[in-house]
């Protein structure tokens, strides 16, 4: 899961009134309600003085929090979210560091919010209006060289503020979380944070978990993960599509199910033995994801990573 950064900045200019005001944070509660299906929010990072910050003059995030007039289910949200101040909590020695070093402005306003965003590589959440609808802002960054100047560049800081930038920033979320994964026995560990909707059969752990980097097959493997679990968030209904992937996705024959069909049962961990004949194709040596779409959970059963099974033309 990615941490987000809340963007103190993102409350002015203010809306004008206590009707908008609510708006614009009910549009943030809906964003992160969703958030985890994207594997993003496991932590909110924010500053110190979070709840007594002005959404409008006089009335502050702990006044929201208190509003009986806003939706109970996005106090709800909130409440749940868990949160930690200050923004480079749990931050490295060399962030730290650099932190002394680095200053991100945005519109001549310095942020200690886009700053941590951009020294720890993490997205922001803004509230949605104006210029923090954008999916990205464009920040100015002034970096001290060891020579006592000041070098200033743009850098460009992911945003959220709408669930309509899951979608945009797709790509940018497979690729941060591939990142994460270094080797097999991290990727095994981290599954259920990472795959919230894949089920992985027992003899899986064995096979990822001697995986790493020097594996041909080993990024491919966690692109195509991420790609079943992105299919699943947007599966709402009606049967399995195979033409979403990005790779080759087919079914066994049945001629080869027929023959061989005892080698395409895999158990899950509740004990339960699911027929996982459709696959992946893998780029070497004739690997295959092999797994079984639920079409009644939307979720994917993953019952084998690895050489390719018998069929009646390769066994």
């Amino acid at each position: 899961m990615i941490d987000l950064i809340f963007n103190d900045l993102s409350l002015q200019p203010y809306a004008g009134n206590l009707h908008e005001t609510r708006h614009r944070m009910s549009v943030v509660m809906q964003f992160l309600a969703e958030a985890p299906k994207y594997r993003l929010g496991k932590m909110l990072r924010t500053p110190e003085n979070f709840y007594s910050l002005e959404l409008e003059p006089g009335y502050q995030i702990v006044h929201w929090v208190h509003d009986k007039n806003v939706d109970q289910a996005e106090h709800g949200v909130f409440l749940k979210l868990a949160t930690t101040s200050p923004f480079l909590s749990d931050a490295g020695e060399s962030v730290i560091l650099r932190a002394g070093e680095v200053e991100i402005r945005i519109d001549a306003k310095e942020s200690a919010a886009l700053t941590a965003a951009y020294l720890l590589d993490l997205p922001t959440v803004s509230l949605y209006h104006d210029k923090w609808r954008e999916p990205h802002l464009i920040s100015e960054c002034n970096t001290l060289e060891f020579d006592g100047d000041v070098f200033t560049s743009n850098v460009q800081i992911t945003n959220f503020s709408h669930d309509s930038h899951f979608v945009f920033h797709s790509n940018w979320l497979t690729e941060k979380l591939q990142r994460t994964v270094t080797n097999g026995e991290k990727l095994w560990a981290d599954r259920e944070s990472l795959f919230t909707k894949l089920i992985f059969c027992r003899k899986t752990h064995a096979q990822i978990s001697v995986l790493d980097s020097s594996n041909a097959n080993f990024a491919q493997i966690v692109s195509l993960l991420s790609e079943l679990e992105s299919y699943c968030n947007k599966w709402k209904d009606g049967g399995f599509d195979r033409y979403f992937f990005s790779v080759a996705c087919d079914p066994s024959s049945k001629a080869t199910l027929e023959k061989f069909g005892n080698e395409y049962f895999f158990t899950s961990p509740n004990e339960s033995r699911f027929l996982c004949h459709w696959h992946l194709r893998l780029p070497v040596n004739s690997w295959r994801i092999y797994f079984y779409p639920d079409c009644e959970s939307r979720s994917i059963v993953v019952g084998h990573i690895g050489p390719h099974l018998p069929t009646v033309k390769f066994s």
